[in-house]
């Protein structure tokens, strides 16, 4: 057996196995213990109730996969609101270990596991290309906690008028992230009001076949509608647009969307550097950012490109982040004017927005014969 990967104080990491398959359980089990992986418990989907799982706050990572997706969306929001530790959701099904493909989805796998609870000594370090940038790697509750399911939105200010269909668009927010993006942006979302005259588009690291189900959770109590990106729609106040992570979006001289089919240039989909210029090259200084949690430095490059076009530049706080390697990094260059936790950049949000709509009143009424 390999050398035990160990976590930061030493101890072997504790793993919880779940999926609606014995097979895909057996395999999954097999091939972490292999790599010296502890595992906690290895259970049927069916079987996990809210109150077993309260059971297994020690573990210190989750691998799901799960063959029927109607089990997937209502499992990963519990796991969600019950555990702060890393959940490994959208990974591909094992293959049989006689199949060819078995040893690519092991180092998958490992490499996310790699990512999620710390350095797996046995495992040879692998190119940027090669990192796995599954969302649900890291559905990560942070320490400030998650507004309740049932919590309330911040009410809209009476000074900020209600966003309406065909209102001219004046602002645009870029939600970015990466490793523990997901959760914070959820936190974000979540106390947002309706009708927020913003048009948010969400650029999110993660793998293609994960991206319906975080939709969903995500969705699931924001006041805002998130949609999928589609050819020939328009950026809208108070929606909230998905990057695809698996083709390059841009927008035509008319401010439609235009999707290329083609992937996004570099090792990560999507590109936040090319979301973040392709946007600001349409719309200029209408388009602001708020970095969230992630790993490496996408952003980096292009952040201070829409700085100076006065583009507000937002970032996580480090300490309530998953991985604070991205938005640090994007710090680093110096164009970061506010970083708090998802709920202080929420309050900070709609405090920019009333003093805006404050000051272009006054404008307004001095200008006024």
């Amino acid at each position: 057996m390999a050398a035990r990967p160990v976590t930061s104080d030493g101890s072997v990491p504790l793993i919880g196995v779940v999926s609606d398959t014995p097979l895909q359980r057996h395999l999954i089990e097999h091939a972490l213990r292999n790599k010296g992986y502890s595992i906690a418990v290895n259970i049927d989907s069916n079987k996990l109730s809210q109150d077993r799982l309260k059971n297994y706050q020690h573990v210190a990572a989750w691998v799901v996969i799960i063959e029927d997706e109607t089990q997937g969306d209502p499992l990963l929001e519990q796991m969600m609101d019950t555990f702060d530790a890393p959940v490994l959701y959208g990974l591909d099904a094992a293959p049989s270990r006689q199949h060819e493909e078995y040893p690519r989805w092991e180092r998958r796998l490992l490499q996310k596991l790699h990512d999620a609870v710390g350095p797996l000594p046995t495992v040879p370090e692998v190119a940027p290309s090669q990192v796995a940038t599954l969302a649900g790697s890291r559905f990560t509750i942070g320490t400030e906690g998650r507004p309740a399911a049932n919590s309330s939105s911040i009410p809209l200010s009476h000074h900020v008028p209600p966003a309406a269909p065909g209102d001219p668009l004046t602002r645009i927010y870029l939600l970015v992230a990466s490793l523990g993006g997901p959760d914070a942006v959820k936190r974000f979302l979540d106390l947002l009001p309706a009708a927020l005259p913003v048009a948010f588009l969400y650029a999110q690291h993660i793998d293609p076949e994960a991206a319906e189900v975080l939709l969903r959770v995500l969705g699931r109590h924001a006041r805002l509608p998130l949609k999928r990106a589609q050819v020939g729609a328009r950026l809208q106040h108070g929606e909230v647009i998905f990057v695809p992570p698996d083709q390059e979006l841009d927008f035509d001289d008319d401010g439609a969307i235009t999707l290329s089919g083609k992937p996004w240039p570099g090792p990560y989909g999507p590109s936040i550097d090319r979301v973040m210029m392709n946007t600001a090259n349409r719309f200029q200084d209408a388009v602001n950012v708020i970095v969230f949690s992630g790993m490496g430095c996408d952003g980096a490059v292009a952040a201070p490109i829409l700085k100076a076009y006065g583009s507000h530049v937002w970032a996580q706080d480090s300490a309530g982040c998953a991985s604070s390697a991205m938005p640090d990094a994007i710090a680093e260059r110096g164009v970061v004017s506010f970083r708090g936790s998802p709920e202080a950049l929420a309050k900070k949000l709609l405090q920019t927005i009333e003093l805006e709509e404050i000051t272009k009143r006054r404008t307004q009424n001095h200008a006024q014969p």
